[in-house]
């Protein structure tokens, strides 16, 4: 954190509450922050301030709307175009033609896909539904897990263990979020 807030990613994320924090805490000198972020949506971030043992949620700071909505697989393909593409210095400004540049081309070839016939071979479908944020990196599942059937307990596993009433203990050691 330092003057001006937090940068992220080429994203610049402040608010009234961190820079008061700024002021009461940190004068003159950059601090390290715990910084968490949406992976679907870039438009702000949540802080951690150690002095008040919470965390706060910072807007970025975004004239051109480019963060609205934005995942960051979608900010990683548009920082990458602009490496590879745009000429100059990483700004919100560069990232927003980006990011309207593979819109753009996305919703074209999403348009040539409707109209080739179902026996053409199509490429690079992967790659548009991934840019528009469908793709198969999910966590979830629609598949059922079997259900497994547990065996009846013996005599042998109903008595008490030694260590079982150390959870409480274990279970009181425990920070909450």
């Amino acid at each position: 954190m330092r003057k001006g807030g937090i940068k992220n990613l080429h994203i610049n994320y402040d608010s009234d509450e961190l820079s008061l924090y700024r002021k009461r805490y940190s004068p003159k000198k950059s601090i390290k922050v715990k910084v968490k972020i949406n992976p679907d949506d870039l438009s702000y971030v949540y802080v951690y301030l150690d002095a008040l043992e919470h965390y706060i949620k910072v807007p970025s700071i975004d004239s051109e709307g480019y963060t609205m909505g934005l995942s960051l697989i979608r900010h990683k393909i548009h920082l990458k175009f602009h490496r590879d593409y745009i000429q100059g210095k990483v700004d919100l400004l560069g990232l927003a033609k980006a990011r309207q540049f593979i819109d753009e081309r996305v919703k074209e070839e999403a348009r040539q896909l409707k109209n080739v016939g179902s026996k053409t071979k199509v490429t690079g479908t992967k790659a548009i539904a991934r840019a528009q944020g469908v793709d198969n990196t999910q966590v979830k599942s629609i598949a059922k897990t079997p259900e497994t059937k547990q065996a009846e307990p013996t005599p042998a596993d109903t008595k008490p263990k030694k260590d079982d009433d150390s959870w409480d203990d274990f279970v009181s050691d425990l920070e909450a979020f």
